[in-house]
Order: structure tokens, then sequence, then C-alpha cells
């Protein structure tokens, strides 16, 4: 596994957490992104919200920028 400088206190608890399960903080990380886009497109639906095609690709775009 690659050894990543811890630069905030999120990216210190990722990296043992990943380290403490034997996983790639990557993985661990790109759980996290699903799981907010996931709560996002929730929230739009309960709300009954305009759910655009454009605040999708925004949003993701966002995520992915990480």
């Amino acid at each position: 596994m690659a050894q990543y400088k811890s630069r905030t206190e999120f990216t210190t608890a990722l990296t043992q957490n990943a380290a403490e399960r034997g996983v790639n903080p990557e993985v661990i990380l790109e759980t996290i992104k699903a799981a907010i886009l996931a709560a996002y497109r929730r929230y739009v639906k309960e709300r009954g919200l305009v759910d655009e095609e454009e605040d999708r690709q925004q949003l993701r775009q966002w995520v992915e920028a990480g």
C-alpha cells in the first residue's frame, strides 16, 4: 500500500482507518464520495426539487475534484 502524507485530520483518520482495515485509502474515499452523491440525490427527490442533469453533473464534478 502506498504511503500518504497526512495534511489534515481527515487524511490522517482516513489513512489510519485504511491501514487498520488493510485497504487502500482511495477505496474508502470513493465510498465516501458515492455516499455524498447518493445523499444529494435522496435529498432532492424527497423535497421535490428540480433534479436536472446539469445539477447532477456539477455535483459529480465537485465530488470528483475532491
